[in-house]
């Protein structure tokens, strides 16, 4: 089975180059906004899965007849199934987050996984032990210099590529 382009060349921006991608702002925004969608499709499905093997199970199976026992025993194991399958998704979700922020990151001119190692471990801390005042200026912080900052001086200005990739040449 081959994915459409579109879906490689997102899934590529999503996941694809953990070690050396930079992302533009615009490319960084479009990220952001598919990895929020596919995170409240996923915690929507995800839900809806347990909630319905969740509902099965509370049928008194025993009172059931013959065919319609086998029935819901396979349906719940069934959805049980697909949503251990689902609950791979999240990981993929939550690094996708990561590899953008790490990504975009690199492109204003910090080192990309040490520095969003260190702005998730202070939004941890300021989530734990601060004041809400103090980890919401932090949050703002944070995201306005993500998405505020231009490119680094010195590295090569962000392209687009065929498809509408912005992507920073190396």
């Amino acid at each position: 089975m081959t994915l459409p382009p579109w879906l490689r060349t997102e899934l590529r921006l999503l996941l694809g180059e953990p070690r050396n991608g930079r992302l533009g702002r615009s490319s960084f925004v479009r990220a952001l906004l598919v990895l929020a969608a596919a995170a409240v499709a996923f915690a929507v499905v995800f839900g809806g899965l347990f909630w319905m093997a969740e509902a099965l199970s509370d049928v008194h199976v025993a009172w059931l007849e013959r065919p319609a026992r086998f029935l819901a025993i396979a349906a719940q194991a069934i959805l049980f199934a697909v949503a251990g399958f689902a609950f791979l998704i999240g990981p993929a979700i939550g690094f996708g987050f990561l590899n953008v922020i790490a990504k975009r990151c690199r492109d204003i001119g910090l080192p990309g996984w040490p520095a969003t190692l260190v702005a998730c471990m202070l939004g941890t801390a300021f989530s734990l032990g601060a004041p809400p005042v103090a980890r919401n200026v932090f949050l703002v912080l944070t995201w306005a210099a993500l998405l505020g900052l231009r490119s680094a001086p010195g590295r090569p200005p962000s392209t687009t590529q065929p498809g509408g990739d912005e992507r920073c040449v190396s």
